[in-house]
């Protein structure tokens, strides 16, 4: 099945899903609830978009659970407004849930799926702003007010850090 499917237009992540693993701001359920995960899956996971759970997603990083990147959303505080960036959530999908939240919202991916969010988020009629995942690689001098970290790692790259505007917030999975 392809991302053009009807089905995978429409599908996304159940509420209860999401109410039962811990994401009880209404406003993050919406967001989510809004974003359809099948577009952001490979054919192989779109009959699964509905499912809390990570995807495998390769070299190019997993597809985040939405239950744990809605968690993230919480902590990360009030969006509308400001800039913000994800990295890592799963090839742009976090970037179109901060969207939903009012944020001007940028994603951070590999270099090989650049190309392949801006597609995306074409069919999706989003206007979001894809950057390499490696911020050394930008060549302006942007920064944010909200990050959103979701790919694991022990620590968050001080280049990263670096891009946070004063009094910004970032949260990360370490």
């Amino acid at each position: 099945m392809s991302a053009g499917h009807p089905e995978a237009r429409t599908t996304t992540v159940r509420r209860e899903a999401l109410v039962r693993h811990g994401v009880t701001d209404p406003r993050v359920l919406d967001a989510l609830l809004r974003v359809p995960r099948a577009a952001f899956l490979p054919p192989e996971f779109v009959l699964d978009a509905g499912e809390d759970r990570t995807f495998p997603g390769g070299p190019s990083g997993d597809y985040v659970a939405p239950a744990a990147f809605g968690r993230m959303l919480t902590a990360l505080g009030p969006v509308d407004g400001h800039r913000a960036l994800d990295v890592g959530s799963g090839h742009g999908y976090g970037a179109a849930v901060l969207a939903q939240l009012g944020a001007h919202a940028e994603a951070a991916v590999p270099d090989d799926g650049r190309t392949e969010c801006l597609r995306r988020y074409a069919r999706l009629g989003l206007g979001l702003e894809v950057r390499s995942l490696d911020p050394t690689r930008w060549t302006d001098d942007a920064h944010f007010d909200r990050i959103v970290v979701a790919t694991p790692g022990a620590s968050v790259p001080a280049a990263l850090l670096e891009r946070l505007s004063e009094g910004g917030v970032l949260v990360a999975a370490v």
